[in-house]
């Protein structure tokens, strides 16, 4: 919790976030954590007076204006709907404007008064509640995991050019219910390579 007395200013937020085209277009692997889904965060930078999203590895690195109270991060949602985001952003500017007109820096720290900081708990606990945050039913999956069954296309005699095309096309319809396979087309690739040596094998094992 964040507050202190001060004197207020009238100041406005920007919002610099793009535009994304697709609702998955924050997923991220996250390498420092074993290829997890890399954290996703609203930037709200209070001295350069800008709102953003962003993602963050996990490599335990902190930046001096995280630390110093210039900028606040607030998770999101991993299924965070990135279509959305920009005009999420924008329809919060109102209440991330009240919060800036609380926000002053002393030396290298930044401080917030008491109905900032209000205002900013009130923000982060309406993000936690999924109150804000438009999101979409997809996420990170690993092949296997998404791809539980093996396709109809693929048979033991499937050749790996035949296979390459299926799995681009399997990963297109994964995308469309908004899914990034983890590794992309490659670990598709494999995954559906492995499918069809089975197939192959029971069939050795059944002549």
């Amino acid at each position: 919790m964040r507050g202190e007395t001060g004197t207020q200013k009238t100041m406005t937020m920007k919002n610099i976030s793009k535009n994304y085209e697709n609702a998955t277009d924050l997923i991220e692997t996250d390498p420092y954590n074993n290829n997890q889904q890399a954290g996703i965060y609203l930037s709200l930078d209070w001295q350069d007076e800008t709102a953003d999203v962003i993602t963050k590895y996990r490599d335990g690195s902190t930046s001096f204006a995280v630390y110093h109270n210039l900028i606040d991060l607030i998770r999101l949602p991993d299924n965070v709907d990135a279509k959305t985001i920009h005009d999420t952003i924008t329809d919060l500017l109102p209440r991330l404007d009240i919060i800036l007109a609380g926000f002053s820096n002393d030396w290298e720290d930044g401080h917030m008064t008491d109905d900032a900081a209000d205002g900013f708990n009130s923000l982060v606990y309406d993000i936690e509640e999924d109150r804000i945050i438009r999101t979409h039913d997809g996420g990170l999956y690993d092949a296997a995991d998404w791809f539980v069954d093996t396709p109809d296309e693929i048979t033991a005699t499937t050749t790996d050019d035949e296979i390459t095309t299926i799995a681009s096309d399997h990963q297109f319809y994964a995308s469309c219910d908004n899914v990034v396979i983890r590794g992309g087309l490659e670990s598709i690739i494999n995954h559906f390579l492995s499918l069809r040596d089975k197939l192959q094998t029971n069939d050795k094992d059944n002549s």
